[in-house]
């Protein structure tokens, strides 16, 4: 099985690769494994998952972070996921990730999906009643419909960034570029113009530092397998 891994942004690959990948380009990590920077949501992903596979992925997982939806999973936890929306995630992927991280703060649940940010509690609060699931993002759901579509195996692995109970500030979605990157000079200028939402740009960067080390050290264990 030859994993096509596509992840959102390049910070979220930093384990992988430390150089800096161009946008929707296929790298070879290891004879059995794939890599593709997709930008934010469903669209980028779906194109990089189509990429990944026309470059002979025979299986596709999405990798990345996720807001929490449930109080069991904060900061840093890393999610198998059992299913994305409809979609049953590979048993024998989500096997093989319980035992490859096995040292690591895991749950097993399923993934939810967004078409945007999560910036209020209350939105993440919605969409758990309605859904059922531990946490949500904004791409697995395109690659598990892809891969479904194809009848190839997928999977998704994905780190809490931001709580349950914690909201995002305001201007986040302001950020975003037209390639799907979040602009950090424009976030952090926007955050000084904003002291009011000082505590909440803390959180967030905080969940974003937590997350960011728990894919690291995941990323350096699923290279060994």
């Amino acid at each position: 099985m030859r994993q096509g891994i596509v992840c959102s942004l390049s910070e979220e690959a930093a384990g992988f690769c430390r150089t800096k990948m161009p946008l929707q380009s296929v790298i070879t990590l290891s004879p059995n494994r794939l890599l593709c920077i997709s930008g934010m949501g469903e669209q980028r992903a779906e194109a990089s998952a189509r990429k990944l596979v026309a470059a002979g992925a025979t299986a596709l997982v999405s990798w990345g972070t996720c807001a929490g939806l449930v109080s069991e999973v904060t900061y840093g936890n890393l999610i198998i996921g059992t299913a994305v929306g409809q979609f049953i995630c590979c048993e024998h992927l989500k096997n093989t990730f319980v035992k490859t991280f096995a040292n690591l703060p895991v749950t097993c649940g399923r993934v939810a999906h967004s078409q945007e940010l999560l910036q209020t509690v209350s939105a993440k609060a919605a969409l758990a009643q309605t859904t059922n699931a531990v946490v949500a993002d904004m791409e697995s759901a395109a690659i598990a419909r892809y891969a479904t579509e194809l009848g190839v195996p997928f999977g998704a692995i994905r780190v809490v960034s931001d709580a349950v109970d914690t909201a995002l500030p305001s201007y986040l979605s302001r950020t975003q570029t037209k390639e799907g990157f979040i602009d950090t000079r424009k976030l952090l200028a926007l955050a000084l113009v904003h002291p009011h939402e000082w505590s909440v740009f803390y959180q967030m960067a905080r969940g974003g530092i937590a997350a960011q080390k728990t894919l690291q050290r995941a990323a350096s264990l699923l290279v060994e397998v």
